[in-house]
């Protein structure tokens, strides 16, 4: 069995998170077929606010994590720890 590295472990929560906020936003866009789903909304009481606020933190969420991917993912260009590539600029 192959064992898993601690990159592919932390990225599968990133991943579920990209997913759950794809899924929400599509729910969201149904949702708003349905006259009492956005009643109590925090965007307020129209259509057009609810979707501002669900995309506003929806694109942060996505953002944040695809960030965090890039960061866990890619690994160093020449494999130093401070990401330097050994190039003076002088």
């Amino acid at each position: 069995m192959r064992q898993v590295t601690w990159r592919s472990a932390a990225t599968l929560p990133l991943l579920a998170v990209i997913a759950y906020s794809f899924w929400r936003a599509g729910v969201q866009v149904t949702g708003g077929l349905d006259p009492n789903f956005t009643v109590n909304a925090w965007g307020g009481p129209t259509y057009l606010g609810a979707m501002a606020c669900h995309y506003l933190d929806g694109a942060l969420i996505i953002a944040v994590s695809g960030w965090l991917l890039s960061r866990i993912m890619l690994r160093p260009p020449s494999g130093r720890a401070d990401g330097s590539i050994g190039l003076s600029v002088d």
